[in-house]
Formats: C-alpha cells, sequence, structure tokens
C-alpha cells in the first residue's frame, strides 16, 4: 500500500512528484542554525516541514538538514546565494535520497527511458536498457527480499 499526498487535482492513476525529502546544507555558518532562516532556505526548495534533532539542537555544526515536501519533476540548484550581495555566499545543497520520477506515466520508481508504458519492448528484456549500476542495485534488492522472504519461513 502506499500513502500519496492528496491535493484537489489527485488522480489514483497518477502519483504525485511532491515528496518529503531531506535537505541538506553542507557546513552552513552557525548563525543560521536558526528555525527560522533554515525554513526559509527551505522554502526555497518547496514547502518546509522540520528541522531533524541535530540541526535543532547544534550538536552537528557541520551540517543542517531541513526537511521540505519538493517537486522532483523539476530540476533544483545544487548551490543558492545565502546573504546579503556584498557579504553573501554560494552555499552547497545537497538532496537526500530522491527517487527517480516518471514524466511520461507520472509514477515514481522509473525515468522516462525506462518507462513500461512509452517503451512496450523494455517488457520482454527488462535489464537490457539498463546501465550495469542499475542492473546491480535491481538484483541486489531483488536478492533482498529474497532473503528476507526466507527468514520469515524459518
Amino acid at each position: 500500500m502506499r500513502v500519496l499526498k492528496w491535493t484537489p487535482f489527485f488522480d489514483v492513476k497518477e502519483e504525485s512528484p511532491i515528496v518529503p525529502i531531506w535537505i541538506s546544507f553542507l557546513n552552513l555558518r552557525l548563525h543560521f542554525f536558526n528555525p527560522k532562516v533554515l525554513h526559509a532556505l527551505g522554502a526555497i526548495f518547496g514547502r518546509p516541514l522540520q528541522t531533524d534533532q541535530a540541526t535543532a539542537t547544534r550538536t552537528r555544526p557541520l551540517v543542517a538538514r531541513v526537511l521540505v515536501e519538493v517537486d522532483i519533476s523539476k530540476n533544483h540548484a545544487k548551490e543558492i546565494w545565502v546573504g546579503s550581495k556584498a557579504y553573501g555566499y554560494l552555499q552547497k545543497v545537497e538532496f537526500e535520497k530522491v527517487s527517480d520520477f516518471c514524466h511520461h506515466c507520472k509514477m515514481h520508481g522509473h525515468v522516462v527511458s525506462e518507462c513500461f508504458k512509452l517503451h512496450h519492448d523494455l517488457k520482454k528484456q527488462p535489464y537490457a536498457s539498463l546501465d550495469k549500476g542499475k542492473k546491480l542495485r535491481k538484483i541486489a534488492v531483488l536478492m533482498n527480499k529474497i532473503c528476507f522472504l526466507i527468514l520469515m519461513l524459518l
């Protein structure tokens, strides 16, 4: 079962591209570790939801993390300008665990080049179009599922 974000345009045949993603601000200056500032930085990419515990308590000063509802169908900047024009700097931004999203069928888990609805020939050869790294990841996931099922049977 999947839980999907409801919108006024909700359609059960399409998954929403808006998902919660942790955004990391690497080496963010400590005076920006303020909930209002962090939420303003998160708002650049979507709707900020919360900061993680280490960020809120400033126990991990090398990175600040904010959970943001992000539209993963769009490209987002890897750096943003923080501060004033004269005294600002480029801040690195890292999106954690962004899933693939198909713009054709509006489903998570694959991209347009791997879409079965668009490329019917892929159903016949499921691994032919994937690069070696993706093949290995898919095999690893399948192996984990098989191991889990075996453990459940014991």
